[in-house]
């Protein structure tokens, strides 16, 4: 009787692992998906957030409606946007739940958004694009609460929900 006990134990140790490794695998899928589309929403309103600054700037100051000064901003923004998206990895903002923004997710949103605002200001100012430094701002703040519109989503609809 103990060594049938023993075995079935045995059975259902393996058959209960290879469940839990079946679950870690689609979890694991789950979240490479939610990141990947992180990674392109973040793609996507990086360059909106420039090409609005931009548009916001021009209302402001006419010298930078020209076609001139939008053209550099499509042609540069996009690989800015890519030089983001390898930060924000670095930063390990795609590695997370979508539960589980925090406090901690925004500060680290924060010290990634600076640091590539300067070295997109360092490299325009290289190339001798003369943008201002409202430009900068501006995109900067827009980039920085986009992102962080893309992490706390789930958090900012679930608290409105609860509220009703």
């Amino acid at each position: 009787m103990s060594e049938e006990n023993t075995i079935k134990n045995e059975e259902i140790k393996e058959t209960s692992t290879e469940v839990v490794e079946e679950e870690g695998k689609k979890k694991k899928k789950q979240l490479d998906v939610y990141n990947i589309v992180l990674l392109v929403v973040d793609y996507i309103f990086i360059i909106a957030s420039y090409v609005t600054a931009l548009m916001l700037i021009s209302e402001l100051n006419d010298e930078f409606a020209s076609l001139i000064y939008m053209n550099i901003v499509v042609m540069v923004t996009p690989f800015y946007a890519l030089f983001c998206s390898i930060v924000f990895y670095v930063f390990k903002l795609y590695t997370k739940k979508p539960d589980t923004a925090g406090i901690k997710e925004a500060r680290r949103i924060m010290v990634a958004t600076f640091f590539t605002i300067v070295v997109y200001g360092f490299v325009m100012d290289l190339m001798e694009y003369d943008f201002p430094h409202a430009f900068y701002v501006i995109a900067g703040l827009l980039q920085f609460f986009m992102t962080l519109l893309t992490r706390f989503y789930r958090k900012l609809t679930h608290f409105s929900n609860n509220e009703n």
